[in-house]
């Protein structure tokens, strides 16, 4: 806080024309100072600049009015101050805030225009302690001006509260000149450092000077070594540039000999590359002549296991269900039904549809998700009567969808380790006969329409 010295009249601040009739300076700052008004106290209407506790003159002008607004609110009131220094304005404007005036109307004017919106928000405190609470939030968010003029003129502002905020103002100018105090320690420490650290820079710059010299002479030096060695290396390259010339001679001498070996090399690679191509071949027609024996024997297999199939209805010339022949009852009762073939080869599907179909049987085949798509097995197993599953030639998740969907739905299903043909006729022999796998690892029975089921 400032301390304000007793002046009269004729002792304004220089340059502050006495055009107003204003209140003697002297009888506004020694003056008692009273409480605050009954009507300022209990009503609800906000006090004005002059209507407060004469201690807050003070804070209010010097903390609520920068010292530039302060200039140009008294430049607005005809006054002409502007040799004035800050302190002497601020003295005059504290005692002309005491009292109703025009200097004292505009600088209220202009605090409720600058401090609107804390007056906004500090107008829903309905008592002293809360407006005493507002009044500190604010404070320490740093908010100290317009929270101080908000909450000196709130109607809830009692003594009690009026105190404590002059108070909370007045040890806070303690604190801000301590701070500056503190500030300007630091200042100095700061500028102390300054000097050190220019001091550094300077010896800094010196040996840095120092190396750039002795760094430019080493490179004087290497200069000197590197025009040398370039000297070396030209007699270097006039030596190098002879020998090729005398070795011209001598590489065309070896052309032709080169050129021969080449020849030889490239017919040694060619007579290789055919011992190879053929002892591929041999081996191709072996392997063909191995798969053709296999196929001959799958074949008189397969008729073998044909004629066994066929000679009942061979017998009467039909395929219906006979008793009168041996053996015709079982093989007519794949008569008109659908027997699903799962894996496989496929060399050999044409067999395997050739035996079902000489029982009167239909044939479908699905390879078990190897190139036929597996989503479409499910499909081809509802159509289906019974199945045979070639167990070795199908993959893992078909196998597994037709365990799951044989022991769902109690199809026949025949599973067979072999693909060829004998492999398959005895598991159509077995369906012919009666006898089908169930799909589930339980061993239960199930029964194809028209056959007698068994467990295998």
């Amino acid at each position: 806080m400032c301390l304000h010295t007793a002046q009269d009249e004729s002792n304004d601040p220089p340059g502050i024309a006495p055009q107003l009739a204003l209140r003697p300076l002297s009888a506004a700052l020694n003056v008692e100072v009273p409480a605050l008004p009954t009507g300022a106290r209990n009503g609800s209407r906000r006090r004005k600049l002059w209507e407060l506790n004469h201690r807050h003159h003070c804070p209010v002008v010097g903390t609520c009015l920068p010292m530039d607004e302060l200039r140009r609110l008294s430049r607005r009131a005809g006054l002409k101050a502007r040799s004035t220094s800050d302190y002497a304005l601020h003295v005059y404007a504290v005692g002309q805030a005491q009292e109703r005036g025009e200097f004292s109307e505009i600088i209220q004017r202009e605090l409720e225009r600058r401090y609107a919106p804390f007056v906004t928000r500090f107008a829903q405190a309905a008592s002293g302690p809360e407006l005493l609470v507002r009044w500190r939030e604010a404070m320490a968010a740093g908010e100290v001006a317009g929270a101080l003029w908000a909450a000196l003129t709130h109607p809830a502002c009692d003594e009690i509260t009026d105190k404590d905020i002059y108070g909370d103002i007045h040890m806070l100018s303690h604190q801000v000149g301590g701070q500056n105090r503190a500030d300007l320690r630091r200042l100095a420490a700061l500028e102390g450092e300054l000097a050190r650290l220019e001091s550094e820079s300077r010896r800094d710059r010196e040996r840095a000077q120092r190396r750039q010299g002795e760094l430019e002479l080493q490179l004087r030096v290497r200069d000197a070594r590197l025009a040398e060695a370039r000297c070396t290396a030209s007699e270097h390259e006039a030596a190098r540039r002879r020998l090729e010339s005398q070795g011209a001679d001598l590489q065309r001498s070896r052309g032709a000999e080169a050129e021969w070996r080449r020849r030889a090399e490239v017919a040694e690679r060619k007579l290789e590359a055919q011992r190879g191509e053929r002892v591929g071949l041999q081996r191709r027609l072996e392997a063909l002549e191995s798969e053709l024996a296999e196929i001959r024997l799958e074949r008189e297999a397969a008729e073998n296991a044909l004629a066994r199939l066929v000679a009942p209805q061979a017998a009467c010339g039909t395929l219906t269900d006979c008793a009168a022949c041996p053996g015709g009852q079982a093989a007519s009762r794949l008569a008109g039904r659908c027997l699903l073939c799962i894996g496989g080869r496929e060399n050999l599907v044409g067999h395997y549809r050739g035996l079902v179909e000489a029982l009167g049987g239909r044939f479908l085949h699905h390879d078990g998700g190897i190139e036929d798509n597996p989503r479409r097995l499910e499909a081809t197993l509802a159509s289906a009567d019974a199945v045979v599953c070639q167990a070795g030639c199908v993959s893992h998740s078909a196998y597994w969808k037709l365990k799951e969907f044989c022991k769902r739905t109690n199809k026949p299903c025949i599973y067979l380790k072999s693909a060829g043909v004998t492999s398959f006729a005895r598991g159509v022999e077995m369906l012919a006969a009666g006898a089908a796998d169930c799909a589930g690892d339980d061993g239960r029975s199930v029964t194809f329409p028209g056959l007698a089921g068994t467990a295998d």
